[in-house]
């Protein structure tokens, strides 16, 4: 990281969300909000959009895990989308519970290092297909860092 932007933003833009209560979520792609940061280094994670907005360029690492019960869908895939474009070149998770299984619970996680220009921003997002599910938020989590 350059001087410049070190004296710009002197703590490293860093944050840890975990969510309260459950949702119920349908067939379709959903925008995890977690509404509960420790810590949230300067305010960039929004708890309101479930986005994180990087400050400046660089390169960042980022980790989400969800909790599903009551699933029977036919896939469910994690994801952490840039900028509200889903791409399989982007970190993410596929659970393909296939039609002959009957889940209780389970976690997905998924994590990687995107590279982020000024104001791009990632949102943690779930797909599911053919079903509704429960998510528990409580026992769900995104968090993030600067690296380079």
């Amino acid at each position: 990281m350059s001087n410049a932007r070190y004296n710009l933003f002197p703590s490293k833009p860093a944050f840890f969300v975990k969510g309260g209560g459950n949702a119920a979520a349908s067939s379709g792609t959903h925008v995890v909000i977690l509404d509960t940061a420790v810590p949230n280094v300067d305010g960039l994670y929004s708890t309101s959009t479930g986005r994180f907005t990087a400050p400046f360029a660089g390169n960042y690492f980022f980790c989400g895990n969800l909790r599903i019960d009551s699933a029977d869908v036919d896939y469910f895939r994690l994801r952490i989308r840039k900028n509200g474009t889903s791409s399989y070149s982007q970190p993410h998770s596929i659970y393909d519970l296939g039609t002959n299984w009957d889940p209780r619970y389970f976690s997905l996680t998924t994590s990687g290092v995107i590279s982020l220009s000024e104001n791009d921003y990632v949102e943690l997002v779930a797909e599911i297909n053919n079903d509704t599910i429960t998510l528990y938020r409580s026992e769900s989590s995104f968090s993030g860092f600067l690296v380079s």
